[in-house]
């Protein structure tokens, strides 16, 4: 009987060095493996009772897995066809996708390569651009789209040995109201710093249009949904199953899902009814607080934190991008709003729009920080990503200089930019994370939180210590980051191996720099227990200044007392 081993591989990137970005501990589960591991298992199941044959799967989240070629080769015996879905693959990391596509084709695994880049490319251009045709001719197909409905196509090819190079469904949007749910792999989640906590998709697909934008591309102006009989069972299933109660739900724009009331009445009779002190966070535009009732009931669904995509405060910049939506006069009010409701507010802002300037800039991360008081904000620079609008414009111009897609990760300026160069771009990202999380400005959002909620404020301490650590330590954006980097000599980018110096320089350098890492995590971890000492006194109403004068059993009974 034929046998077939599936294995559901994530990659990760490349930093500037070449090195593969992995941890120890992750700190955002893949949202895309789970939803392929709960397809693949569905339509292998149904064509198993039509066809004879057996099949394995496994999943692999290479930002806390190891890729180990020769293990995978192992795995496979005479019998047996390793096949290997290379999913939800980016642009920056399509340079490892295709390293990792080309060895296990040489090694006589099936290959396919499916996500955002592909997707993007073919949506925009229509066919193959250069980096896409590189995996054809090294026989490696590619799946552009959403396969929901569309996944047990291939699979019947796979097992009539009838695969073709291309299976593009870019046009056909699948119905999400379909009883097929994620499924978590065992052991999973114990690989992420927060073992109970997930991610999953109420729905697709965003009304706007932002020329930035690659999820428009792919998922479409036109919302889909999941039911919400089915998100709730998941919900309560997965509690029982794994212990999550914390969730990222990862809708590009959760206030447009039109059962977003119905979704969150659901889960206040889950957190009533199983007694579930239910948590999650999403993502809005910035018009969200005024839809009735959406702030008040999101407060007691059990919402933490709001990802709100203001991206500049520059109207002119926001008018080029097609944001037209976000008005800078009412983001004051849109903080104050969701911080009464005790919502954090982290908010996703692009430096590098085309009015920016250095004068501009400075003003903007000041105002973001000190007069907003947005509690949390991510920094991104300004990235023709393969699938926006933006990019086919600046390859149209001739603005675009740098076509390594492993530099698409929006740390680098990659286009012609008219008030900046690259390295002068790189110091303002650089700055507008220092200056947004230093201790001084962090000190000030903890006591500004408290006005508002203490639990909102107990909530940012946990971000704050991860976001430091990982700015600070791994120096990569903490969506893409984790705690304590991993890395190995033999896991380097093809394409400059040659200039590895060999293992002495390698692991004397390494040694630096995790002697680096011990030092800035201390000073990271002192930084934080003083922040901690501040909740404690706002919490307990004990005086910061007399904190310290407080023997261990006084502060245990005032504790207490709250």
């Amino acid at each position: 009987m034929k046998k077939y081993k599936f294995f559901l591989i994530k990659p990760s990137l490349y930093d500037d060095e070449g090195f593969v970005i992995r941890f120890s501990k992750g700190v955002l589960p893949s949202n895309t493996l789970t939803v392929l591991n709960g397809l693949l298992d569905y339509y292998l199941k149904k064509l198993k009772e039509e066809l004879n044959f057996e099949y394995e799967i496994e999943i692999y989240d290479e930002i806390v897995d190891k890729i180990n070629l020769k293990k995978f080769r192992k795995k496979i015996k005479n019998n047996e066809q390793g096949i290997i879905f290379l999913v939800g693959v980016q642009s920056n990391q399509f340079s490892r996708a295709t390293d990792l596509a080309v060895e296990f084709r040489k090694n006589g695994f099936l290959v396919f390569v499916g996500g955002f880049h592909v997707s993007g490319i073919l949506s925009v251009f229509g066919k193959p651009d250069e980096s896409l045709q590189k995996l054809i001719d090294n026989n490696i197909y590619l799946v552009a789209g959403e396969v929901e409905d569309s996944l047990e196509i291939i699979l019947k090819d796979i097992l009539n040995n009838s695969i073709k190079s291309i299976y593009n469904f870019l046009s056909l949007k699948p119905d999400l109201n379909h009883p097929i749910m994620p499924k978590i792999p065992q052991n999973y989640l114990k690989k992420f710093a927060l073992p109970n906590f997930s991610t999953l998709d109420c729905g697709r697909g965003c009304p706007y249009r932002c020329s930035f934008c690659t999820i428009i591309q792919v998922h479409g102006n036109m919302m889909r949904y999941r039911n919400v009989d089915l998100i709730k069972n998941y919900i309560i299933e997965n509690y029982k199953a794994n212990k999550v109660d914390y969730y990222f739900f990862t809708d590009d724009n959760f206030a447009r899902n039109k059962n977003w009331k119905e979704i969150l009445l659901a889960l206040i009779e889950i957190k009533k009814q199983y007694s579930i002190k239910l948590r999650f966070m999403i993502q809005v535009d910035t018009l969200a607080y005024k839809i009735p009732e959406f702030v008040h009931l999101l407060k007691e669904a059990g919402c933490t934190q709001v990802f709100v995509g203001m991206e500049s405060l520059n109207p002119e910049n926001l008018k080029a991008a097609g944001k037209r939506q976000n008005k800078v006069e009412n983001f004051y009010e849109m903080v104050q709003t969701w911080n009464k409701a005790g919502i954090i507010v982290h908010t996703g802002y692009i430096l590098g729009f085309p009015f920016d300037t250095s004068q501009s800039l400075l003003k903007d991360i000041q105002m973001l920080s000190d007069e907003l008081r947005v509690q949390q904000a991510s920094f991104f620079i300004l990235t023709p990503l393969p699938g926006s609008m933006d990019h086919k414009t600046m390859l149209e111009k001739g603005l675009i200089f740098d076509f390594d897609f492993n530099h698409y990760d929006s740390f680098h300026l990659v286009w012609k930019h008219p008030h900046f160069d690259p390295n002068t771009m790189k110091e303002f990202y650089l700055f507008a994370w220092k200056y947004f999380y230093s201790f001084r400005n962090l000190i000030k959002r903890i006591y500004h939180s408290a006005q508002y909620s203490i639990q909102m404020t107990s909530n940012l301490l946990g971000t704050y210590l991860w976001y430091k650590y990982s700015i600070v330590v791994n120096k990569h954006h903490p969506m893409i980051s984790g705690f304590h980097r991993k890395k190995s000599y033999f896991e380097r980018r093809s394409s400059i191996k040659a200039s590895i110096k060999g293992f002495l320089w390698f692991y004397t350098k390494r040694i630096f720099e995790i002697f680096l890492e011990i030092i800035y995590t201390s000073k990271i971890v002192l930084e934080w227990l003083i922040l901690w000492f501040i909740y404690i006194s706002l919490k307990t109403k004990i005086s910061f200044k007399n904190l310290f004068a407080y023997n261990k059993n006084q502060l245990v009974i005032e504790y207490q007392k709250t």
